[in-house]
């Protein structure tokens, strides 16, 4: 009877350490996925120059699943005509 009890607290340790070492990669797999979600659902901004008519055109587009907050542009040397399209709107700032 000692050894049948002996062999089930044996069994009970090896059970703890197992789930143990399955709560400690499911801890590691939530993290992976929380960073990898925060990773894909940021945005994610896309600057691109193009030659057309003898005018250079930039267009900034955001890829991205989310908006774009706080974006500055920064243009040096100042440029005299800009033209701002969002969608459908244009909008002409001199």
């Amino acid at each position: 009877m000692a050894l049948l009890t002996l062999v089930y607290v044996f069994a009970t340790i090896i059970l703890a350490i197992l789930a143990l070492v399955a709560n400690h990669i499911s801890s590691k797999q939530l993290k992976t996925t929380i960073l990898l979600e925060k990773e894909r659902s940021r945005p994610y901004l896309v600057f691109d120059l193009f030659i057309e008519d003898h005018f250079v055109h930039a267009i900034i587009k955001n890829i991205g699943q989310t908006e774009a907050r706080g974006v500055t542009i920064e243009i040096t040397p100042t440029l005299h005509e800009v033209q701002l399209i969002f969608g459908p709107f244009c909008v002409l700032v001199y």
